[in-house]
């Protein structure tokens, strides 16, 4: 088992706005994980080096912010102390701030998150991103406050198309716990534990992976894990 740890980058916030630019990406060369491999991110300090008491320098793999400001933030109701990744600055109804974790690809995986969401009018949501074969390429699981629904939705060139969805108790200001799977064209979705969502879509073909929210939500995460199966 292999351990990542990340190195952040923040992306200046942008005005709100129906068609706020976003950050353009395509696939690239990107590594194909190999299974078994897992990768976690606490968004925490990084542990000291042994007998030296000096934080270690973690490697580049680096979170790609395709619009949003996206930032690790202290946070002392954190589910595992003492920092979140947190996106705070509020778009317009159209939007979809994401986040993508650049270089690595995953074909099958079980991916999980603690997120909370924090503040919204027009929406209140956060979500995972897999199989992102560009910044307007991937699915999305989307949890929404507002409308009591996890939904599963494929994007393609930055139109939405929904795969399923189900009623849920999505409260705001609580930590919540979502996980996705994937195996072949199965997508199955956990909300909180409890299996919400089991869908199939045969477009489906990995891709990286990421974080989200929508509109004018800002949404904190932390303790993100996935592996590759």
């Amino acid at each position: 088992m292999r351990i990542g740890w990340v190195l952040l980058a923040a992306v200046p916030p942008i005005a709100c706005s129906a068609s706020t630019p976003v950050l353009r990406t395509t696939a690239g060369d990107d590594t194909v994980v190999p299974k078994g491999t897992t990768y976690r991110w606490t968004f925490d300090p990084v542990p000291p080096v042994p007998g030296t008491g000096e934080l270690a320098a973690p490697p580049a793999r680096t979170f790609v912010g395709v619009l949003g400001h996206w930032d690790i933030a202290r946070d002392d109701d954190a589910p595992s102390p003492p920092s979140v990744y947190r996106q705070d600055v509020r778009y317009g109804a159209n939007d979809a701030p994401r986040v993508l974790v650049s270089d690595l690809l995953f074909r099958d995986l079980s991916m999980r998150v603690r997120c909370r969401l924090d503040a919204g009018r027009v929406a209140e949501g956060c979500g995972l991103v897999f199989d992102a074969l560009g910044s307007d390429d991937y699915f999305v699981v989307r949890a929404e406050a507002l409308q009591g629904v996890v939904r599963l939705v494929h994007v393609m060139a930055g139109e939405e198309r929904e795969v399923a969805a189900a009623p849920c108790p999505v409260t705001p200001r609580v930590w919540h716990a979502m996980s996705v799977r994937t195996r072949a064209e199965r997508v199955t979705v956990e909300w909180d534990d409890v299996p919400v969502l089991d869908a199939v879509d045969w477009t489906r073909a990995g891709g990286k992976i990421g974080l989200a929210t929508m509109a004018d939500a800002t949404s904190s995460f932390d303790d993100l894990e996935v592996v590759a199966e």
